[in-house]
């Protein structure tokens, strides 16, 4: 932050309403920077999945003429994220309130460090809705709870990862329009378990570039129109060990086109 005179300030807040008192840490600012020099700076690490508002304001010099312009120029603003994050559900549920389009799907869990599945429930009753949604090197881990949401919806997805996502699932049970569901990716699920539910149109949908999905010992039954296991994509594969598929009224399959 560099001023000439005056003096500049920024500040960062979760509360929109603080925006005119940004030079006085009273108000509830999480940084308050103020410098009329060259080297005020500051780095600080927030929680996700929150708003914040960025405040910049600066304060003139007590003489300026017509020959002296003031300026408050922000060299730099840089915003990282961690990707050693981890977090681990055990109770409680997280709900996907809002409806989503087929171009924008809302997620209850952004994953791009380590997500551990071992209780509670994420649910949705909206469209275009994703339980855990997993990027770019994360690790996703089901031991346990509830993943249930309603049609359009994909409980697990694997989706735009620049680097190998794994996913591995133990137990718990699964709901949704896509069981888990690999999309222009590279991704390795190893699933070894878990209940998905009858229901869903597609148990195990691998669309992934490069991805490979293993099941060994699970029991897949599938009631009414769609796939225990679909492969569309070019250079993916799916190995089935040991695993007993219940098709009811000849209506599953396992299909890769």
């Amino acid at each position: 932050m560099s001023t000439k005179s005056g003096y500049g300030y920024i500040s960062l807040t979760n509360n929109p309403d603080n925006s005119d008192n940004i030079s006085s840490k009273t108000y509830g600012n999480i940084i308050n920077l103020s410098s009329s020099k060259n080297t005020a700076q500051e780095t600080i690490e927030i929680a996700g999945g929150r708003k914040y508002c960025l405040n910049l304001k600066f304060k003139r010099g007590s003489t300026t003429s017509d020959k002296f312009e003031e300026k408050l120029k922000i060299k730099n603003i840089t915003l990282t994220k961690k990707q050693e994050g981890k977090l681990t559900l055990k109770s409680g549920i997280i709900e996907i309130d809002k409806a989503g389009n087929s171009d924008k799907y809302y997620s209850a869990i952004e994953n791009k460090g380590i997500v551990n599945i071992e209780g509670g429930k994420i649910t949705s009753e909206q469209k275009y809705a994703i339980g855990v949604k997993t990027l770019n090197g994360g690790t996703s881990n089901i031991s346990g709870g509830e993943i249930t949401l309603t049609s359009t919806s994909s409980g697990i997805a694997v989706e735009e990862a620049e680097k190998y996502s794994i996913t591995n699932i133990t137990d718990g049970n699964i709901k949704g329009y896509y069981g888990l569901r690999t999309e222009e990716c590279s991704a390795n699920a190893n699933i070894t378990g878990g209940n998905f539910d009858s229901q869903c149109r597609y148990q195990i949908y691998n669309n992934g570039k490069y991805s490979l999905i293993m099941l060994k010992d699970v029991n897949l039954t599938k009631e009414g129109n769609g796939s225990c296991v679909y492969i569309d994509a070019t250079n993916s594969e799916t190995i089935i060990d040991t695993c007993i598929i219940n098709v009811q009224n000849n209506r599953c399959r396992l299909c890769c086109r």
